[in-house]
């Protein structure tokens, strides 16, 4: 049932974000047609200001999906009341944080957003954003019980659907108006039709949700309380290592160079969210698993996912490094390519994330978060501090090489090692040796590649091999 729930989900996104990077792309290079550079970045920015006002969140919704993973394998209908409705009170609290907050950092927009020319209806613009953001929270957190019960495709399905729509609706009232304001507002009305939505389909296949009031005990409080205390520091480390970058390259080099590199995200973000198709479809299932079986099981499970995650993640990365800037003067034209310096310092950014990410979904997903919650405020402070110092140094680049570096002084490491020592029981040695064999491999792999497209300056020639010669490669090299 599991692997089931594992492929249905990995199906129904896969095909869902297909599309819908199609359709991405199209509105994106109508976007960069009609609209400036400066409003490409003012998107990226106040997403990433208003994921630092969610931090209002504090890891509610990851601790009340891991204290439903039990009820609901259990069908303990009474308890999974009890934990849906304190999460509906918070989160209409929270919301309403978000909206404050909001309008309360409305007067220092002129500190962030440095740029040299002015752009009208600026806080018009940045209140739809933190409307857009507050919406969630009032009506989306049905979505965590779906997501809990190994039923994400649903999830998937809706938010795609609707974004299907957005992007149709975007591309075509860009062209008639060319108004940003109403490109935001159509984003704003999806987002509101999207979580009414999901939330009428959790009463459908959750009817007791609508009716039972329970609460909970003083005592499942104080334990709800204690993991969300943990996952509290996990949000902020999070939330400060993937939303600062936009606003420090904002602050100290201007809007116009977080519109340039909103590009590289934006093609990055579509294949970490294939990527990540992979493993947040098995999110579930491990939780799931972890509390039906026993440890040698996990583990097993922990080695496959470990080696695809750096399968998938190498190889894209090895594509990007060959392929994304070529790929960029061909969409938009050379104007918007970022040296190949910086290109390569983003991708190995991405690259680490991904490969980090794995065993933090497990210490997750397993519960293990309290026994790694100091990591994210050391891993936020070393970020700041290293992309901020890089920022005035070297640029763009050094807002990564601080990514970069916070990461693999921190998560490279500490998350498997709470994972070998407190949940496999096995010598933390033996994950240095694992991944350091792939870390040389892939090394093995670009130089390979180097070699042979040195010459090769045809777009599709250098993307056919890219495709076959490293996965061959990798194949080859870890066939037993």
């Amino acid at each position: 049932m599991r692997a089931e729930n594992t492929f249905r989900n990995l199906k129904v996104s896969t095909l869902a974000q297909l599309f819908n990077m199609f359709l991405s792309f199209i509105s994106r290079t109508v976007f960069i047609h009609l609209l400036s550079t400066e409003y490409l970045g003012l998107s990226g920015l106040f997403t990433n200001v208003l994921s630092i006002l969610a931090l209002s969140d504090l890891g509610i919704g990851n601790a009340i999906i891991i204290n439903l993973y039990k009820p609901l394998a259990e069908k303990d209908e009474d308890t999974i009341c009890k934990y849906m409705n304190f999460y509906a009170r918070a989160y209409r609290i929270i919301g309403t944080v978000i909206i404050v907050f909001g309008l309360i950092t409305m007067p220092f927009l002129n500190y962030i957003v440095k740029t040299d020319t002015d752009i009208p209806n600026l806080y018009i613009i940045y209140f739809l954003y933190v409307l857009n953001s507050a919406i969630s929270y009032f009506c989306a957190y049905k979505r965590s019980i779906i997501t809990a019960d190994q039923k994400e495709y649903m999830n998937v399905i809706n938010r795609n659907v609707f974004l299907v729509l957005q992007n149709i609706l975007q591309i075509i009232f860009l062209l008639i108006t060319k108004n940003y304001i109403v490109y935001i507002s159509i984003m704003v009305i999806c987002t509101f039709l999207s979580n009414l939505k999901i939330s009428q389909v959790a009463n459908k296949y959750y009817p007791y949700l609508e009716n039972n009031k329970s609460k909970l005990s003083m005592s499942e409080i104080k334990k709800l309380f204690r993991d969300l205390k943990a996952m509290m520091y996990h949000k902020f480390g999070n939330t400060i290592i993937n939303s600062t970058d936009n606003i420090i390259i904002s602050s100290f080099l201007g809007v116009f160079w977080v519109g340039l590199y909103s590009n590289y995200s934006m093609i990055i973000g579509i294949i970490t969210t294939f990527a990540l198709l992979i493993f947040s479809s098995a999110s579930a299932s491990i939780g799931n698993l972890n509390a039906t079986e026993n440890s040698e099981k996990v583990f097993f499970i922990f080695r496959v996912m470990q080696f695809l995650g750096v399968w998938v993640y190498g190889f894209c990365s090895l594509c990007f490094i060959f392929l994304l800037n070529p790929f960029i003067e061909l969409w938009i034209g050379n104007k918007y390519v970022l040296d190949s310096k910086t290109m390569v310092i983003i991708v190995l950014a991405f690259c680490i994330k991904g490969v980090v990410s794995i065993s933090g979904t497990f210490v997750d997903s397993l519960g293990l978060f309290w026994n790694t919650r100091y990591k994210p405020w050391i891993m936020a402070l070393l970020n700041i501090f290293i992309s901020i110092i890089g920022a005035q140094i070297i640029g763009l680049r050094g807002v990564f090489i601080g990514t970069i570096m916070s990461y693999c002084l921190t998560s490279l490491w500490v998350d498997p090692y709470v994972l070998y020592k407190y949940k496999f029981k096995i010598r933390f040695i033996e994950y240095g040796k694992y991944l350091g064999r792939f870390i040389v491999q892939f090394l093995l792999i670009f130089v390979i590649l180097l070699a042979i497209e040195f010459k090769i300056k045809n777009f599709i020639l250098r993307f056919i091999i890219c495709i076959i010669v490293p996965n061959i490669l990798f194949i080859l090299l870890n066939i037993h």
